[in-house]
């Protein structure tokens, strides 16, 4: 029967020999040298005390005579040391020593200083186990949080993330509100939360139908009003010269005052609708000073001179910031504003009469 093939040749050989073979009988206990739980050569199952006497070592099922292990090892709570050891036939081998003891728990891990470290869980490994949300305290006692839920609406419960969606008023009729859950509700029978009515708004979930200038009285005529849904109606505007009453909506003419001299001050006169220098028509004095101011709403107020005589370029009157001196025609015309008036030391003049007009 062909078993191999040759060391020497490509050629199958078919016998074999052998030489100084011998074979031992399976062990059928564990006697003084094995130690642990071992399976024979020939399937015997031993279940053989787990140490050994006479301060041995037990590695690989026999027991070992190896060096004491330093005070430091000794203290270890984990990992291995390999050391070389003599089995009972004497013969020295390698061994890889098992120190202190097992794992208290699937958590920990030896760390470099053969010390057990437990390793917190990471939230990723609760999430494989369908823990969400919340926190949890694992295996070395720490508290591990979990991931936040993702819905507006959602409550942990029991690590898991369940959504309560939001409950609106059925009074709402238009519009729409997302109800916490991931989804848009829309309220009202038409498609996108419409109002019926294409003239009506939505506010606030409600449909508003607004006013037309047709729903006001007939008899306004300016300003605005609103339209009850957030707008603004408008009834027009009013002539140059009249002005809105807003209580009603209607234009009137207002009354307007007569044109006339105010804040009449220092060395002037009134003199009805007109005012004049000190003492005119006789002469003014000297060193005299006036200001005055023409009131009313009428459209365009004029002054008219009626005499004009002062010393030319020494004593001044101003209106509106216009300087006039010396002698001005009667009938001129000149714009309504402020007065300003300054007359010197030396020479004085008749002076003059200034009258308004609408």
């Amino acid at each position: 029967m062909d078993v191999g093939v040759s060391l020497n040749t490509q050629e199958s050989y078919r016998y074999a020999e052998f030489y100084n073979v011998s074979v031992e009988e399976c062990p059928t206990d564990c006697g003084s040298e094995r130690c642990g739980k071992q399976t024979t050569a020939c399937g015997t199952e031993l279940d053989c005390s787990p140490t050994c006497d006479g301060g041995r070592t037990c590695y690989d099922g026999f027991c070992m005579t190896c060096p004491p292990l330093s005070e430091n090892l000794t203290r270890a709570e984990c990992g291995t040391h390999m050391q070389i050891c003599t089995n009972a036939e004497g013969q020295k081998l390698q061994v890889h020593r098992t120190l202190g003891f097992a794992a208290p728990s699937s958590s920990h891990h030896c760390a470099e200083n053969n010390m057990w470290e437990c390793r917190s869980r990471s939230k990723w490994s609760y999430l494989t186990e369908g823990k969400d949300c919340g926190s949890v305290t694992d295996q070395c006692g720490a508290t591990v949080d979990l991931f936040e839920c993702p819905r507006t609406n959602d409550r942990c419960q029991d690590h898991k993330c369940i959504c309560h969606p939001s409950e609106f008023p059925d009074s709402w009729n238009c519009g729409s509100e997302p109800d916490g859950c991931g989804t848009i509700v829309y309220f009202g029978t038409q498609d996108g939360g419409a109002c019926p009515n294409a003239d009506d708004v939505c506010i606030e979930h409600h449909c508003c139908t607004k006013k037309t200038r047709s729903s006001f009285p007939a008899h306004y005529n300016c300003g605005t009003a609103t339209d009850g849904c957030g707008g603004t109606v408008y009834f027009g505007e009013c002539g140059m010269a009249d002005l809105c009453n807003e209580a009603n909506n209607t234009c009137y003419t207002p009354d307007v005052p007569p044109v006339n001299w105010m804040n009449v001050e220092g060395s002037c006169q009134v003199d009805g609708k007109c005012l004049t220098s000190q003492n005119y028509p006789e002469n003014y004095g000297n060193n005299e000073a006036c200001t005055a101011t023409v009131a009313g709403l009428s459209a365009g107020p004029q002054i008219s001179v009626e005499d004009f005589q002062t010393e030319g370029y020494f004593d001044k009157l101003y209106i509106t910031g216009q300087r006039y001196s010396g002698t001005i025609s009667s009938g001129t015309k000149m714009p309504a504003g402020d007065i300003s008036w300054r007359s010197d030391f030396i020479v004085t003049k008749k002076g003059w009469k200034l009258c308004v007009e609408p």
